[in-house]
């Protein structure tokens, strides 16, 4: 059997090539050269990130292309890229000719590190793309960061019962059949097919779920034997960890658990025969749905269903396992994920087109391979690689990434610096095409890469893909020594021109609706007939009515000049909301706090085309560059609250205690709209300001440090003739809320922080889907603006609620009086609630210290009520943004269904619904809703979360690594969860943490007094900055200080806390100067007047 033979030693063998012998033979023994494939920062470990995709092996996979096959001439005065067949591969040429020029310049840059226009434009050796660097010998490192966000920002939500069965990959042990038995403090307990138990962290359940399989004595018999709580493992260097564990059964509970673990074997045993005797259809499970050119996204359930129809309800659980499991084996075809905790398990099966395509490409890869054989032995190839379409496309790689490298360049965490050159018209990011076009075998190979790398969601297991993405890469010859894994596959796709080097995760999605995204296909239809439907009808003509009938015209009431304050921020164009605050002529003493809502409901029904939008769509989601609208721009805005505008009005009548005494909910018509904003109310009522720090990189003049002072006394001036009625409705509703918590038995009031920062990106273009497909090169980067407290509000539940603002607190208000009126009604809605861990009850949370881990309470959500811990109410709606929210439009549906029977005598009023009575929304199509599509709207929660994660780390690596802007040395960073790690990784702990002030992820370095050691989860290390890694969404520090328990490093001067580049400072102040200048020269020509 031949070994391999890698290609930098065949490249020494061959230099001196001459026809082999008979006896001649290149084996493996010539191969000296060890190489590790991995990424260097000063001598440590630069790539944390490795996952499985980076265990690619191309010795496993491939002969690799003989260097007489693939390299290019090169030079270093020019590059020769004609002649396919001739010398080195020419990227490692220029790299080495890259690499002398740098180090001859090194001092001279060091000396000054700033320049005129603020930046540098080389890094440290350790950070580029560098051949030159010794080699770095490791084992290969799981993802340590796969789980960050779910320990960071709270553990992983288990929705199993014990008792129930699955699919478990435990710790060192095959995936294998499983029966959760019970919790354990922070841990889950499973017992497994082969007789043994697992003691594990929740997380992302990734199977289908039997319920019940085994019975509730059986599971309490085991769960008695067994450990009570989580296991704690010592790290070397810092905080003990907790440890996930794999072992043998205690005896007792071995004789008590040999009942489940003998049907757990016979039911795999069921299994496998249903795969016996059904193999034909369950090898046909993808051609049986797939479509042709579109993702096809459906619930799991629903997959079994269409598969089986009818007899669906008839297959047996080992049957439906079995289905699972046939689902799981080819991840190109068909992909089960899960998006987000306690939520369904979905299947993605991938359009036929492009899985013959991927086909295509894979065959390519082969041919390649085999004429790279031949060249090995000598043959000539050069007809071959010159019909190969990867041959071709890697020819134009070359030479596109020379070009782009002339603008930009890279970096070994896999993504590209900022422009060598400026597009100094304004701070504007100029688009320029490289000069190359794709072919459609050139758009083949880009969907594959873009497809094995980088698409959402991925396969989590490697695939032959993986390993033929990882060929090209390397035939391409741009990126060596380091680990071909997903980022290097972004940083090629950057430096082709077919990715901008800024772009968002959520451009990669193919599951979320958002319109014009792959996979949206049907949002994006269903928005552009809506769209054609209201221009048709005419709404955004400036018209004084809608262009469609109100259904609830005969019961709107009409509200006079009652003063509804409308409080947004300046550029809204939708207003959901408004309040009004009355006293009751009734019932002296109380007052009537009354939310109007926009009514959508009364002239668009569920059937409708606007109805269809807006469920298949959740929400209206956000992201720090662009909003989509749930409704149609035009539709929305004209249905906002506005003089004469329809309103769905909930008032609640509370009492000097807060009590309530009366709910209404009545449609009206509302006039007298004053419009406030929210920085000028909560000034005006005292709310406490906060002194905040801001970031900015880029030289775009339209985004400045702060608002201007005469806009903010105008908003001040616009809110003061309304204090006095403002501060009483305020008052009233804090009454509300600490009456809410006097009513519960125990009232949550459990330690936490605020962790949340706001940001703002100069103009860029919108995504469009066919980007993948074209070379453009950027010239210039988009200014980014981070802002944040400085020091991040910490404290006790109570402490924050009685800060909320008064539009925070009217619509709690406005959800719990809505949720009421329902639940007298027996009206079905998706009500939002919250519940307490079983292993956390309310006592526990609220006992925990800030070094205590916890499981804070879950979201939930039901077609019944379901009591709000948090909110400390029994019942909740949200109800107050119908524009901007499905379910809200929903509840509206049901809403005005009542109202109108109960007008026209079929309800008696405040009775539920007799008997046959027909909601819009019904009981079991809401529970579908909740069960099939509300991860639509949990997943976008995070939407803009995600987006300001995006920018700050761009912000941050463009500021620390390239001097964009003078940052402090020394940082705040707070110690937050261990990390699991299965191997060690020099100077690299378990210790994760969040970088204060702008909310950077962290992970911590062992420093050389073990500061880090002496550390409690919650507590604050002064640290300096190491690296940040803005693809992975991480920062490196190192701790340079003891512990505290408050932050050190902020800046205490009163005011804001600024960032920037030396030559926006410069003008910033030479603006103020120029500002002082005018000021006075007015004066003194008043003066001179007077």
């Amino acid at each position: 059997m031949n070994k391999y033979v890698c290609a930098r030693c065949r490249l020494q063998v061959l230099s001196n090539w001459s026809p082999p012998t008979p006896r001649t033979r290149l084996t493996a023994s010539i191969c000296t050269n060890q190489h590790n494939q991995r990424g260097l920062i000063t001598g440590r470990l630069l790539h944390t990130k490795q996952s499985q995709r980076a265990a690619v092996s191309t010795a496993a996979s491939y002969e690799p292309p003989s260097p007489t096959a693939d390299v290019l001439t090169s030079s270093k005065s020019g590059l020769q890229y004609e002649d396919p067949l001739n010398g080195t591969p020419f990227i490692r040429d220029h790299l080495r000719a890259w690499m002398t020029d740098f180090r001859q310049n090194e001092e001279a840059e060091r000396a000054d590190t700033i320049p005129e226009r603020g930046r540098i434009y080389k890094l440290p050796d350790s950070l580029f793309v560098n051949q030159l660097e010794p080699e770095y010998e490791s084992e290969q490192v799981e993802d340590d960061l796969a789980d960050f966000n779910a320990m960071v920002e709270g553990n992983a939500r288990n929705q199993m019962e014990p008792g129930d069965l699955c699919q478990l990959k435990p710790p060192h042990a095959r995936r294998q059949l499983a029966v959760f038995i019970g919790q354990a403090g922070l841990q889950l307990l499973y017992l497994l097919t082969n007789g043994r138990y697992c003691q594990i962290r929740p997380a992302m359940q990734d199977s289908i779920t039997i319920p019940a399989f085994a019975s509730q004595e059986e599971v309490a018999a085991v769960r008695e034997q067994l450990p009570k709580q989580h296991i704690l493992r010592d790290a070397s260097s810092e905080m003990p960890v907790i440890g996930d564990f794999l072992g043998e059964l205690p005896t007792k509970a071995r004789d008590k658990g040999l009942p489940v673990v003998q049907r757990l074997q016979e039911f795999d045993r069921e299994v496998l025969e249903f795969r016996r005797l059904h193999t034909e259809f369950l090898d046909s499970l993808y051609e049986r749905l797939a479509e042709e050119d579109r993702f096809v996204r459906i619930p799991f359930e629903h997959f079994v269903q269409n598969l089986l129809g009818p007899k669906a309800s008839q297959i047996s659980d080992a049957g439906r396992m079995a289905i699972f499991l046939m689902a799981q084996r080819n991840p190109t075809k068909i992909l089960l994920w899960q998006l987000g905790r306690n939520l369904n398990l979905h299947v993605l099966l991938g359009p036929k087109e492009m899985v013959r395509r991927f086909s295509s490409v894979v065959e390519w890869a082969r041919e390649y391979q085999e004429t790279a054989a031949l060249a090995s032995k000598g043959r000539d190839v050069r007809g071959l690689l010159q019909e190969n379409p990867v041959s071709k496309f890697i020819n134009k790689a070359r030479k596109i990434i020379l070009a782009s490298r002339k603008l930009r360049s890279p970096t070994t965490i896999g993504c590209l610096g900022p422009s060598q050159q400026n597009a100094e018209d304004q701070g504007k990011v100029v688009a320029r095409s490289s000069g190359e076009e794709f072919t459609e075998s050139d758009r083949s190979i880009l969907d594959f890469i873009h497809d094995t790398y980088i698409r959402q969601p991925g396969s989590k297991s490697m695939t032959k893909h993986h390993a033929i993405a990882s060929l090209i890469l390397r035939a391409i010859g741009a990126y060596p020594k380091m680990a071909l894994e997903d980022n290097i596959g972004r940083l090629l796709l950057q430096e082709l021109g077919a990715m901008p080097p800024w772009a968002e995760a959520a451009d990669d999605d193919v599951t979320f609706p958002i319109p014009g995204r792959r996979g949206a296909h049907q949002v994006t239809e269903k928005l552009a007939e809506a769209e054609k439907l209201a221009k048709e009808l005419g709404f955004g003509r400036g018209a004084q009515k809608l262009p469609l009938s109100d259904s609830m015209a005969h019961l709107r009431k009409d509200l006079g000049s009652m003063e509804v304050f409308v409080i947004d921020k300046l550029g809204t164009d939708v207003f959901d909301d408004g309040i009004s605050f009355e006293p009751s002529t009734e019932r002296p003493g109380c007052h009537w706090v009354h939310v109007h809502v926009a009514h959508p409901s009364a002239f668009i029904g569920k059937d409708t085309i606007f109805g269809q939008l807006a469920k298949a769509q959740g929400s209206s989601w956000y992201t720090t560059k662009v909003s989509y609208p749930m409704l149609p721009a035009a539709v929305g805005q004209s249905m906002s609250l506005a003089p004469g505008a329809a309103a769905l009005t909930t008032s609640t009548l509370l009492d000097a205690n807060g009590d309530v005494v009366d709910i209404k909910l009545q449609p009206t018509t509302i006039h007298n709209i004053i419009h406030l904003q929210p920085e000028a109310v909560d000034n005006l009522l005292g709310q406490p300001e906060r002194d905040m720090a801001v970031l900015i990189v880029g030289s775009d003049p339209s985004i400045s440090v702060r608002e201007p002072a005469e806009a903010q006394q105008q908003a001040l001036h616009a809110a003061a003739p309304y204090k006095s009625k403002l501060e009483q409705c305020l008052n009233v509703l804090r009454s509300r809320q600490r009456r809410r918590n006097e009513e519960q038995v125990e009232t949550i009031d459990y330690l936490l922080e605020e962790r949340k920062g706001t940001c703002k990106v100069s103009s860029l273009d919108a995504h469009q889907p066919s980007r993948l497909h074209e070379s453009l090169h950027y010239i210039g980067d988009p200014t980014i603006k981070l802002q944040a407290p400085k020091r991040p509000p910490r404290g006790r539940w109570s402490e924050f609620t009685e800060v909320q603002s008064i539009v925070s607190q009217s619509m709690i208000l406005a959800g719990e009086s809505f949720g009421k009126w329902f639940q007298d009604r027996e009206l079905p809605a998706i009500y939002a609630g919250s519940q307490t861990d079983p292993a956390f009850p309310i006592s526990k949370l609220n006992a925990a210290g800030w070094s205590d881990p916890i499981i804070a309470p879950k979201a939930v959500e039901r077609a019944e009520p379901v009591r709000h811990v948090s909110m400390a109410v029994p019942q909740y709606i949200r109800s107050t943004s119908p524009l901007r929210r499905f379910g809200d439009l929903l509840a509206q549906w049901n809403a005005d269904a009542y109202l109108r029977a109960e007008a026209e005598g079929l309800i008696k009023a405040g009775q539920p619904p007799p008997a046959g009575f027909r909601l819009p929304y019904e009981k079991p199509e809401i529970n579908d809703y909740i069960k099939n599509d509300s991860w639509i709207t949990k997943a976008g929660r995070s939407l803009d979360q995600d987006s300001y994660a995006h920018w700050a780390f761009q912000a941050l690596f463009r500021a620390f690594h390239f001097k964009e802007a003078q940052l402090p040395e020394i940082w705040d960073a707070q110690v937050r969860s261990d990390l699991p790690s299965s191997a060690t990784i020099a100077n690299l702990t378990e210790m994760t943490g969040t970088l204060y002030p702008f909310c950077h992820k962290v992970r911590f370095m062992r420093s050389a007094e073990q500061w880090e050691k002496k550390a409690k989860r919650g507590q604050f290390l002064p640290v300096r900055i190491d690296m940040v890694d803005a693809t992975n969404g991480c920062v490196y520090v190192m701790a340079v200080g003891s512990p505290s328990d408050e932050m050190t490093q902020a800046d205490d001067k009163e005011g804001s806390a600024v960032y920037l580049g030396r030559a926006r400072q410069q003008a910033i102040e030479q603006a103020e100067r120029e500002e002082a200048r005018s000021r006075r020269q007015a004066a003194l020509v008043t003066a001179s007047a007077a």
